[in-house]
């Protein structure tokens, strides 16, 4: 179903832990503009120059970011700032991290070429892309040909047997890059070259569907250029377009982590708490709590519960727990996820009832941080925070498989990947083997 390879990825030169922090940064779409100028700053080289290549323009001058990329990795390059690897690799990852509730956690996978295939043909999408950023992403391809982010995916392994495969070959061996970024996450990553391990990690990916946790429209915009592509190379059998650099991770990743993504109204004209109330028990049984936090700890206690369960602050320091059955006969396996049952029977009726159901988007805002929701509420900034329960893990592998898509904004999953780790340099593509020069690093 699914094939991979190995390849020569383009990295950073080796460097002092303190010096590859500095070039690393998050995935370009949670970047946020205080952010992005402090990654701006911190090294000349920071992948963010790459990934957002128009981070110190204004807005209004975005497009001219496209061809500054491709010059400043060239540049890059010819400085042995970043140079490849000499063999084809296979590239183990690993991360260590905190969850929210404190709890220590490591998750493992690898990075490796995926060839491109239609969604639902081996490689499974759970939610749907926006036109806006694949252009993005897909002037960004074109101009710098090469994948400078990967995706995330996801494969079933209940025995265990792919990733404990490349740990075996790097067991007792430094890292070739690590790195802490900002969330006090560690990153380590391992170059796996050996041909008989990569024949076999091959071997056992090739039966199992993937699905993309994170990355949809890097996976799309790689899917249209390559589509691009096949007309003008009409005599290639196969070539650089037709892979994308992919992180694979196995489901049954005990350290594998999904966050809640919750939602806040605001700007709803004539909005009453005691109407709100009101409304939703047309839908819900609503427990009134005396405080955020007892709100909190009563749905942590619903986790896993069978029915949905949503919290909600309202204006004039009420703290509600929304809870109803689960729909018995959705029309499709997505439609009874709390996030479905939340925009159905709350977020479009409010909108509605305000006169705001064209205009979704202006009127709702994400987080990732409940508090910061409630916050919002309090300081009057927002109408009404829902705070969810994370979807689980089966729920995004079934709705997946079945070909179906859940809303945006539906998972979150723990920490991000982090971007400078590995590039797939097309340049690179079945280049033969040549001895690395001697890499130098980052310059300050």
């Amino acid at each position: 179903m699914v094939e991979i390879r190995a390849f020569r990825a383009l990295r950073y030169a080796p460097s002092r832990a303190r010096s590859s922090s500095e070039v690393i940064a998050p995935p370009y779409d949670v970047i946020e503009a205080a952010e992005l100028g402090r990654l701006w700053e911190r090294n000349p080289h920071n992948v963010v120059r790459l990934i957002l290549p128009a981070g110190d323009l204004p807005p209004s001058q975005r497009e001219r970011g496209y061809p500054l990329a491709p010059k400043r990795l060239r540049a890059w390059k010819e400085a042995r700032v970043l140079a490849p690897d000499s063999q084809p690799s296979l590239y183990l990852y690993q991360q260590q991290f905190r969850l929210p509730t404190g709890e220590a956690r490591s998750r493992q996978g690898f990075f490796a070429l995926a060839r491109l295939t239609e969604w639902g043909e081996g490689i499974y999408r759970h939610e749907l892309t926006l036109p806006g950023p694949v252009y993005d992403r897909l002037r960004l391809l074109e101009a710098c040909q090469a994948n400078l982010s990967s995706v995330f995916g996801l494969y079933s392994d209940p025995q265990q047997e792919v990733v404990p495969l490349l740990a075996e070959r790097t067991e007792g061996r430094a890292p070739v890059f690590e790195a802490v970024d900002d969330l006090g996450v560690w990153h380590g990553l391992w170059q796996v070259a050996d041909p008989e391990a990569v024949r076999r990690v091959a071997a056992l990916m090739r039966e199992r569907p993937v699905v993309v946790a994170d990355g949809h429209h890097r996976y799309t915009a790689a899917l249209q250029y390559r589509n691009r592509q096949r007309p003008v190379h009409v005599d290639a059998p196969e070539a650089p377009w037709d892979y994308v650099l992919f992180y694979l991770g196995a489901f049954e990743d005990p350290g594998l982590a999904i966050l809640p993504t919750h939602q806040v109204l605001h700007g709803l004209p004539g909005f009453a708490p005691e109407q709100f109330v009101a409304g939703m028990r047309a839908h819900f049984t609503v427990h009134e709590e005396p405080a955020f936090g007892a709100l909190l700890e009563r749905l942590a206690r619903l986790e896993g519960a069978p029915g949905v369960a949503l919290g909600a602050v309202v204006q004039g320091n009420r703290y509600c727990l929304l809870e109803a059955a689960r729909p018995t006969a959705p029309v499709a396996p997505e439609e009874g996820l709390d996030v479905s049952v939340l925009r159905r029977w709350a977020v479009e009726p409010l909108l509605r009832q305000h006169g705001a159901d064209s205009r979704l988007e202006e009127h709702l805002w994400y987080t990732h941080d409940a508090s910061t929701a409630a916050a919002q509420v309090s300081m009057r900034q927002a109408n009404v925070a829902f705070v969810l329960r994370p979807t689980p893990l089966e729920q995004v592998r079934s709705v997946a498989l079945s070909r179906r898509v859940m809303p945006q904004k539906s998972t979150y999953f723990y920490p991000k990947l982090l971007s400078g780790l590995v590039f797939y340099d097309h340049a690179h593509w079945q280049a033969q083997p040549q001895p690395v020069a001697e890499r130098v690093e980052p310059v300050r």
